[in-house]
């Protein structure tokens, strides 16, 4: 997920109470998991033998729970529960939009898509040029579909990642902040999740 603008990481540490390790005046672009980073993403690790590959990553800013030395070009951020703080920061960038009208008016759909009844297009989806949306299918919020694609019936588009964290008791789900990019031509099968 990209941000509107650029954020200094000082602003990221007080909304997460983190404390700053490194330079607190570097600018994040974005937030994302790990095998997906850009330079100027957020991620975090919380695992002692994910710690270097994290670290080594693209990533600018690494929320973690253990006081390390912190590497060239990153700020990392330490707080007691790096999972819950990346979680937090999703929830504040990109906060959740139930979806509420079968086409969200924060949609955009090319006019010369066909959108068949019963499909739901969620919001900040944008649907492209000569795109067949077949009746029943699901597309979610932040979904990209190229021109001429094909979403055949009941296909679910963009749904939920499926990740957890596991706590003495209970489990908590990481908040997504990805999204679905679908190509030009491509044909999603019926469906298809």
């Amino acid at each position: 997920m990209r941000f509107d603008h650029p954020i200094p990481v000082g602003e990221i540490a007080a909304r997460i109470n983190a404390k700053v390790l490194g330079d607190a005046a570097r600018l994040a672009t974005g937030i994302n998991e790990i095998h997906k980073v850009v330079p100027g993403d957020i991620t975090f690790v919380d695992i002692p033998k994910y710690f270097e590959s994290s670290l080594k990553s693209q990533a600018s800013v690494v929320i973690l729970n253990e006081d390390v030395e912190v590497p060239d070009g990153k700020t990392l951020l330490l707080h007691e529960e790096p999972f819950e703080a990346f979680n937090y920061l999703v929830s504040q960038f990109r906060p959740f939009l139930p979806l509420t009208a079968q086409v969200s008016p924060l949609a955009v759909v090319h006019p010369t898509a066909i959108i068949e009844p019963n499909v739901v297009i969620g919001p900040y989806t944008e649907i492209g040029e000569n795109c067949h949306s077949q009746a029943g299918a699901i597309i979610h919020s932040h979904c990209v579909i190229g021109k001429n694609a094909i979403i055949q019936s009941g296909a679910i588009i963009g749904t939920d990642a499926f990740y957890y964290r596991r706590y003495p008791g209970h489990l908590t789900q990481r908040n997504t902040c990805g999204r679905v990019v679908i190509g030009d031509s491509v044909m999603i099968g019926a469906g298809c999740t």
